[in-house]
């Protein structure tokens, strides 16, 4: 017997002999014969056989009942489709008595024709109708020809060992194909490949990729999908998605992300006598009656690294949007504790778990390069063209906040030479309730250079006009540099007041769409500092400002940006160079 994805797909029997005594007619005497066959009527067999689809072709099934008239008219008003399975006979010897009519059966069945796949089918053509007089259907590219898409899977299935040890692996992969161009085509490919191994019974996925992808010329983009993921040893390590409807708006700057993940220590628990443990667990086993309860409460110091990417479309500009990638990447802190209480039964348990996070704290830099131009149909030609790289560093600290579940945990236990391991998976978790308390950012820098076409640069149109710009220098009335106390308030002062900066030592510009401010100069570091200023008071280019020799920008759209230098005590130095360039 041999099978599939835990499915029988064929058997096979061995021909077996006995001897059975005949009497000869003619004289009357017995004698012994040897009668052979596969299956011996008096013995009687029972076997079942198991008949199953594969996901595609349940898709296909679904499909049908779409376009029933067309593609497969045998489909009744209950949307059954009828059918038989054969099954027969073979053997390497030559048959009994010659009689070959009895190695075939034919069963009827009936298919429960399913629902079409909305994942596969959501924004395409799979549902095009009987198209044209022809019966041929439409593709994305204005081709006809007969139905469009078909998907095959290629697979690479193989194990070795038994039971209690062996090692298996899958490379599987599902694409869908356009019939009438004859090449792959991008839209719902999957693909989901693994190794694992089994230890005395238990199967262990040592490595496991999966993903899948909707993309397509006959979708929209806000119907575009893909995700990926890798695990090791059951852990995920690496989770991207592209979710379109995953967008958030911030500034006038629109981010959809594409890849988000953490790693790094959470609860780590070091081996036996080596190193501290970064966090505790408090276990309370106890009967009530016939079933056994847990409470188990984890409370300990969780660290690692925050890397996201996103695609971004900044619409600070009235003129034009501007497109490019964001990257994030940073360490985090935080301390975080769970409480489960539940049933727990050998390894598996379920019940009510909550979390809180007591306190959380992040630096992520952010770099963030984008691209945009204003085009003249009517012209040929480019009135604005412009990339920007905006460098952040924002410290992030989050306050309390937590959830409530219902869960439950599937655990599994391995040993090898002597070692032994518990995985726990989490296979259920409904959030029953949630909340969140208070989040705190500083800009500990912000700069934003910017690379604009000239009007006269090549591509450029006649009428092209360039945007206005503001030149702007600190005073320098004391010995050729700027003077001391420029500020009355001390340096370290937070938050900072404009108010308090004396009014030559600030420059202040008024705008209708947004400004790019570049600051160059030099100021005695540590004590004197740069700071700009929107049009509420805040800082817009880090709580520390600009000290020493810098040459920075920044960007602001607030309508009203000012500029200024801010010093107390220190020793003189040359100041500042400020150019206000306005959109």
């Amino acid at each position: 017997m041999q099978e599939e994805d835990g499915l029988v797909s064929s058997k096979e029997y061995q021909q077996v002999c006995q001897m059975e005594q005949r009497f000869d007619e003619d004289t009357g005497t017995p004698e012994d014969v040897e009668r052979c066959a596969t299956i011996f009527n008096e013995l009687g067999r029972d076997d079942l056989y198991q008949l199953h689809l594969k996901r595609n072709d349940a898709r296909l099934l679904g499909l049908t009942r779409r376009v029933a008239a067309s593609l497969n008219p045998d489909i009744d008003d209950m949307g059954e489709l009828a059918g038989q399975v054969v099954l027969i006979l073979s053997m390497p010897q030559p048959e009994y008595q010659n009689n070959v009519a009895d190695n075939q059966q034919a069963f009827d069945i009936v298919f429960m024709v399913p629902d079409a796949d909305t994942d596969a089918t959501d924004a395409d053509t799979d549902d095009a109708g009987t198209g044209n007089a022809d019966g041929q259907v439409e593709n994305g590219w204005g081709a006809f020809g007969p139905y469009p898409y078909t998907s095959k899977r290629n697979r690479r299935y193989q194990s070795f060992g038994n039971p209690w040890f062996g090692a298996a692996y899958q490379f599987s992969n599902t694409a869908t194909y356009d019939k009438v161009l004859g090449v792959p085509y991008k839209n719902h490919s999957a693909a989901d490949h693994w190794i694992r191994a089994t230890l005395l019974r238990n199967r262990v996925d040592i490595l496991s990729v999966d993903g899948s992808s909707d993309f397509g010329a006959d979708k929209g983009v806000s119907a575009w999908r893909a995700n990926a993921s890798v695990r090791v040893f059951g852990y995920t390590v690496l989770s991207a998605s592209f979710d379109p409807s995953f967008c958030s708006e911030e500034n006038n700057i629109t981010a959809c992300q594409i890849f988000e993940n953490e790693g790094g220590i959470e609860r780590d628990r070091p081996p036996k006598k080596k190193g501290r443990s970064l966090s505790m667990t408090y276990k309370l086993r106890f009967m009530a009656g016939p079933v056994p309860l847990l409470i188990q409460a984890d409370i300990g110091l969780t660290s690692g690294l925050v890397i996201a990417g996103h695609f971004v479309i900044d619409g600070n500009n009235s003129d034009f949007d501007a497109y490019g990638m964001q990257l994030k990447a940073g360490p985090y802190v935080k301390i975080d504790t769970t409480v489960f209480g539940g049933v727990s039964v050998g390894l598996a348990r379920a019940g009510v778990e909550g979390r809180l996070s007591i306190v959380n704290l992040s630096l992520t830099p952010t770099l963030r390069p984008t691209f945009g131009v204003q085009y003249d149909v009517t012209n040929d030609c480019l009135m604005r063209a412009e990339t920007r790289l905006a460098f952040e560093g924002p410290l992030t600290l989050t306050g309390p906040s937590g959830c409530i579940a219902i869960v439950a945990y599937v655990g599994t236990r391995f040993c090898v030479w002597g070692g032994c391991w518990n995985i726990e998976t989490k296979v259920f978790s409904l959030t029953i309730a949630q909340f969140s308390s208070w989040t705190k950012t500083w800009m500990l820098w912000k700069t934003e250079p910017v690379w604009r076409k000239n009007p006269s640069d090549f591509g450029m149109c006649v009428n092209a006009t360039g945007a206005e710009v503001i030149q702007w220098r600190t005073p320098t009335s004391c010995g050729g540099r700027y003077c001391r106390n420029t500020s009355t308030q001390w340096i370290y002062y937070w938050p900072r007041n404009l108010a308090s900066v004396k009014s030559p030592y600030k420059k202040t510009v008024t705008y209708s769409g947004c400004v790019d401010v570049r600051v160059a100069g030099s100021t005695e570091r540590w004590y004197d500092r740069a700071y700009v200023y929107n049009s509420s008071g805040n800082v817009v280019n880090g709580r520390w400002g600009w000290s020493g020799r810098f040459d920075n920008n920044v960007r602001d759209c607030s309508g009203s940006t000012t500029v200024s230098l801010e010093a107390d005590y220190a020793i003189q130095r040359s100041g500042l160079n400020v150019t206000f360039t306005m959109d």
